[in-house]
């Protein structure tokens, strides 16, 4: 009998080590916030940069298992709408912001839409988003719609980060930046002719995302850049200087949510682990035969309940603190592409008034190249037919 409560009692106890080995791993680790943008040896020519503009982030689903249960096969959703309805614009306005940074890149915006008048377009999915983990998905794609990288990129959050700088969810997006970088750095000159052809087939194309055939005559080209450099200069401009205005002003609020929702987790790491312990010291206890009589037992039970009852209570309030902030970020979802005053532009020798929205005003200046387009075209058949 006391060999079999010997035995068992080392086997509780090599368990509880094993349990205290492995809480470095449960309770998460940080990470060094020393991440910086990638820099060449020389200085870039202003002619080997590029335009770049993001689009608001959408969030990716989750694949279900199709050989789960009926009632698994709806993939459940670990994010809060509140948050996750404001990270769509917030990311996009972080990545332009750390996008300007980059030496190989002559501008960064945000765009409301799909637009040929960048040389790259990023696309961004949220993947993960909890306040303490974030994984996004990044494709870069080549004007127009040619889509020549995705990758997935992760950052995991600890207490221990808020004190180490103000904002350290920033870091997430120094590494797309960089691989954005090396992916711009090997741009080669025949690519970049090719964007500007297909720059003009894509103005030319009838919104269906196909483009077309066009002549590559001087003037088309000349239309072509000074639309694309107005569209970016006086619209997409004012989106990124609104977005940025919008990120700005609600960073702290959500670094707050991103320290509540950090300790929340690491508090729930923290008491899972603890009630494990719990529990195998007084397995412990008990194979040793030091609690054999019944209000020993009731006594451990009462320590596990109030020490449960205790971490339970910090995790509420801590999740009631996350929430509210949550759903003050929720209040914050209005457009970057809201309407604004009638803008005009000019191309050759006529001026035209672009009304709306700036979703409205991009589709409309689509319209008028596409017809500038087309007029040049019917002019070079026209000069054909005469000759």
């Amino acid at each position: 009998m006391a060999k079999t409560i010997f035995n068992q009692t080392f086997i509780d106890t090599k368990a509880l080590l094993c349990g205290i080995m492995a809480l470095p791993l449960l309770t998460g680790c940080a990470v060094p916030l020393n991440k910086s943008i990638m820099q060449p040896q020389a200085t870039v020519p202003a002619s080997q940069k590029v335009t770049v503009a993001v689009l608001p982030f959408e969030t990716v689903e989750q694949p279900v298992d199709p050989n789960a249960d009926d009632d698994k096969k709806k993939p459940q959703e670990s994010f809060d709408k509140n948050v996750r309805n404001f990270e769509k614009k917030y990311f996009a306005a972080r990545l332009v912001e750390t996008l300007a940074k980059s030496p190989w890149v002559k501008e960064a915006h945000v765009s409301p839409v799909i637009t040929p008048s960048v040389d790259y377009l990023v696309r961004g999915g949220i993947i993960e988003s909890d306040g303490e983990d974030t994984t996004v998905s990044i494709t870069v794609s080549r004007c127009c719609w040619q889509d020549v990288h995705t990758e997935t990129f992760s950052m995991d959050l600890a207490s221990s980060h808020f004190d180490e700088m103000a904002d350290p969810g920033s870091q997430l997006w120094i590494d797309p930046v960089n691989k954005i970088g090396e992916i711009l750095a090997k741009v080669t000159p025949d690519q970049r002719r090719s964007i500007e052809k297909e720059r003009v087939s894509a103005y030319l194309a009838t919104g269906t995302g196909k483009t077309a055939q066009a002549p590559q005559s001087p003037k088309v080209q000349n239309t072509v850049q000074t639309a694309a450099g107005w569209e970016r200069r006086e619209l997409l401009g004012r989106v990124s200087k609104m977005a940025f205005g919008f990120a700005n002003g609600l960073c702290p609020t959500y670094v707050q949510w991103q320290q509540k929702s950090t300790k929340l987790h690491e508090e729930k790491r923290q008491k899972d682990i603890q009630t494990g312990l719990n529990v195998l010291a007084a397995m412990t206890t008990l194979g040793a035969g030091m609690a054999s009589a019944s209000m020993g037992v009731t006594s451990h039970s009462q320590t596990l309940s109030y020490a449960f009852g205790m971490n339970v209570a910090s995790a509420m309030e801590s999740s009631q603190e996350a929430a509210a902030i949550a759903e003050a970020l929720g209040g914050f979802t209005g457009s970057f592409g809201d309407a604004v005053e009638p803008q005009t532009l000019k191309l050759g020798d006529q001026v035209y008034t672009l009304t709306g929205s700036i979703d409205t005003k991009i589709a409309q200046l689509r319209d008028i190249v596409r017809k500038e387009i087309i007029a040049e075209i019917e002019r070079y058949a026209s000069v054909g037919i005469n000759r």
